[in-house]
């Protein structure tokens, strides 16, 4: 990066956010350094591109960049902290409570994994031409997963199951995580003391990491045979 790069990146965080969401956009491999200077690659996304001039960076979807952003964390790149601009309604779920509406998978997993402050709010006539949409800047600062839980990947895949039948109670939802049975989910729930009959989007962060935990405690489930 040239220093009359560095130098308007300074002058204008906005403007280099903007330019960094249309290099993603397009599909070029971004790359991020860290703190102390060591570099990976964000990601390499074919976003989906507006036709209309000036309203591409809208339909960018930014959830798959939050969490490679917290999948690098996870795997040891030094990241201190982020500073997003995004959809309000994204950032809303980031910033979303238990009991909520907009509570879900990507609350979760990116609260798991640092702590997320609007840092302020966008509306249309910002930009020019002004989108159909308001738009969010967020800061994410990370830190080790909070609380711990034995196995991430297992965490992942537990929260993608529950909340894709958030509707439905917790006993009921996990048995869409591979393998579960009646039996062993509810075994799950009572041993971390979580009632069955509530429902995913109720769960704290905490509580889906028990859950998680137990599930993965919980022995291989063997069919009898007749």
């Amino acid at each position: 990066m040239s220093q009359y790069t560095r130098d308007a990146i300074r002058r204008f965080p906005l403007r280099a956010l903007v330019a960094l969401a249309m290099c993603v956009a397009a599909g070029f491999a971004v790359h991020l350094r860290a703190a102390d200077g060591s570099k990976g690659k964000l990601l390499v996304y074919d976003a989906k591109v507006a036709a209309e001039q000036g309203d591409w960076y809208f339909k960018v979807e930014f959830e798959p960049i939050m969490f490679r952003l917290v999948e690098l964390s996870r795997l040891g790149l030094p990241l201190q902290d982020a500073t997003v601009m995004l959809q309000r309604e994204v950032a809303d779920r980031l910033l979303a409570k238990p009991g909520t509406g907009d509570y879900g998978m990507l609350t979760v997993l990116i609260g798991h994994r640092a702590s997320v402050d609007r840092v302020l709010n966008l509306p249309p006539g910002a930009f020019r031409p002004a989108p159909k949409v308001h738009s969010s800047v967020v800061r994410l600062r990370f830190h080790p997963p909070d609380p711990g839980v034995r196995d991430e990947s297992v965490l992942a895949a537990v929260v993608g199951a529950v909340f894709s039948r958030r509707r439905k109670t917790i006993g009921n939802a996990l048995l869409a995580y591979g393998g579960t049975t009646p039996a062993s989910a509810a075994a799950a729930l009572a041993s971390v003391g979580i009632n069955p009959i509530r429902r995913p989007e109720t769960l704290s962060i905490a509580e889906l990491c028990r859950v998680a935990d137990a599930v993965l405690a919980a022995p291989p489930n063997k069919e009898e045979v007749g």
